[in-house]
């Protein structure tokens, strides 16, 4: 982890804990309200939102989740996500940022591959995820899962799926 004494003090403020995907999170909204995915799902909340801490040398690997989740930069170094669709046919790369010329927000669909790490020594952000998150509709890739369908990103998605 980054010896950024910010990082410490984002985790102490906000009671951060270690995500299973990797960096820190803290589930700050979970509303009362429930929605039907009319998927073979229950009922969630409506929407959940965390706060997700990616220390430099800390990723967040690839996993999907069956909401749509829209990222929105908050703080620190841009963020560079990648995200791979459900059929695996397609491969997008793209920096979250705050500053003057970025792209502060992002949505991820449901069922999308997305990894993503910081550029600097930390990145602060938020995922909004709706219908709610749940953590028996997350989904961690293996290794060796992804790797073979894109050749030519092995590297990277090895490094990803650590």
């Amino acid at each position: 982890m980054s010896d950024d004494p910010r990082i410490k003090e984002l985790i102490a403020l906000h009671r951060m804990r270690p995500h299973p995907e990797g960096c820190y999170f803290v589930e700050v909204f979970r509303s009362e309200n429930q929605v039907d995915p009319q998927d073979d799902r229950s009922k969630r909340s409506a929407i959940t939102a965390i706060l997700f801490l990616m220390p430099a040398g800390d990723i967040s690997r690839f996993h999907r989740v069956r909401s749509d989740e829209v990222w929105s930069h908050l703080e620190g170094a841009p963020v560079r996500q990648i995200s791979l669709s459900p059929d695996l046919d397609e491969m997008n790369g793209f920096e979250l940022s705050s500053s003057n010329d970025g792209q502060p927000l992002r949505v991820i669909p449901a069922d999308w591959w997305q990894a993503s790490v910081s550029t600097g020594s930390f990145s602060l952000v938020s995922c909004t995820v709706g219908p709610g998150f749940d953590f028996e509709d997350f989904e961690l890739a293996e290794k060796g899962q992804l790797e073979a369908l894109f050749p030519a990103h092995r590297d990277l998605i090895t490094r990803l799926t650590r």
